[in-house]
């Protein structure tokens, strides 16, 4: 009995200390931060400083102790906070004094799989901050400014003012006169913002040389020919890994690369239908590559009807979505079909001639010799 009113006694006092810090506090929601810092004891080395580590970012500090109750319980819950913010420009550190009661700081972020830096506070950053009871939870906008500070766990209330402060981050990370948000170019100084292809990364950014590669030239010689039509077919077969030519290979301009811009560049290329170049394809691909190429048309979304090989002496296969209807020279309806990607038409039976195969968007013409 006697230990148990020691221990409370003990924890009263502690707690009286922290009341009394709250008197000297230094910074409330809207003071602007000048500096603090503090050792990193877990999750990191040397000293933590503000201006040097968290300046231009949101900072979310959580001061808490090792022996308070609500401290430990919500330590596991700020990691997934942290986790959902790790791509983000926030910094997520802690504030830890009064260690060993029982976790040291090294114990206290093993214990609870924080992974962000927690600090030791031995500056005391609390009597900076402290209004109340620990644990307490202070948001830093990028411009220095508190834009949340309170007492206890509120997560609905901490996401939201970090994502409060994220939208009003005002970032030049180069100085250029153009915050980041608005920079073509963002991590290095181009305040022209030069886009020769208008792609939307400015030219100092691009990788690709923006004169040369244009859509269609992917291998960027500057003329578009066969050699870019097999490049792109390297792009479709996933073989390639040259990002200039996927930024060339949206040829129908849907922002989609997939086999109609194929089928369209070789339509470009040689002067052809679509049907000859889907025949011209399964001439130069091997076996493989065609069926592998072909099997994209059930990932299409734009609505087409390709038919191949045309003329045919026997199947044909037709390309498309949803429901197409095949029809004879005099308009008899021949068949109805259900595409999805790649249907084979048995022609079994049917005579030579002129037939139409048409959808709601599309009507083409196919000949059968038998």
């Amino acid at each position: 009995m006697k230990n148990l009113l020691m221990k409370a006694l003990k924890y009263f006092l502690i707690f009286f200390a922290v009341l009394s810090m709250a008197n000297s506090q230094t910074y409330g929601v809207g003071d602007v931060i000048e500096n603090f810092s503090a050792p990193i004891c877990q999750n990191g080395e040397g000293y933590w400083d503000y201006n040097t580590d968290g300046r231009n970012k949101v900072v979310w500090l959580n001061l808490f102790t090792s022996w308070w109750p609500t401290c430990s319980s919500e330590a596991p819950q700020t990691e997934y906070i942290h986790q959902n913010f790790i791509n983000e420009p926030v910094v997520v550190i802690a504030a830890g004094f009064d260690w060993n009661q029982p976790y040291s700081c090294l114990q206290w972020g093993t214990e609870f799989g924080l992974t962000y830096p927690i600090l030791d506070d031995i500056t005391d950053i609390y009597s900076l901050f402290g209004v109340g009871y620990i644990p307490h939870h202070i948001v830093i906008g990028g411009d220095g400014e508190v834009i949340y500070s309170a007492s206890g766990y509120n997560q609905t209330a901490i996401i939201n003012y970090i994502n409060q402060g994220i939208e009003n981050l005002d970032q030049d990370y180069d100085n250029d006169g153009l915050n980041d948000n608005i920079d073509n170019c963002p991590y290095i100084w181009n305040s022209l913002q030069a886009d020769i292809d208008l792609d939307g990364l400015g030219d100092l950014c691009d990788q690709c040389d923006n004169t040369v590669f244009i859509t269609g030239d992917l291998n960027g010689d500057g003329w578009k020919d066969l050699i870019d039509a097999l490049t792109l077919v390297d792009v479709l077969l996933e073989d390639g890994n040259n990002l200039c030519a996927e930024e060339s290979s949206d040829i129908n301009g849907d922002n989609i690369v997939n086999i109609l811009d194929l089928v369209l560049l070789i339509q470009e290329l040689l002067g052809v239908n679509a049907q000859q170049a889907v025949a011209y394809l399964q001439q130069v691909l091997t076996t493989e590559e065609f069926d592998s190429l072909t099997e994209e048309f059930h990932y299409v979304g734009t609505p087409f009807l390709l038919a191949w090989p045309n003329p045919s002496n026997n199947d044909m296969f037709i390309a498309g979505n949803g429901i197409a209807t095949i029809y004879d020279v005099m308009g008899r309806v021949v068949k109805e079909i259900n595409i999805d990607g790649t249907y084979k038409w048995n022609t079994t039976g049917l005579p030579s001639g002129l037939y139409h195969i048409a959808n709601l968007n599309t009507r083409i013409g196919v000949i059968l010799l038998k």
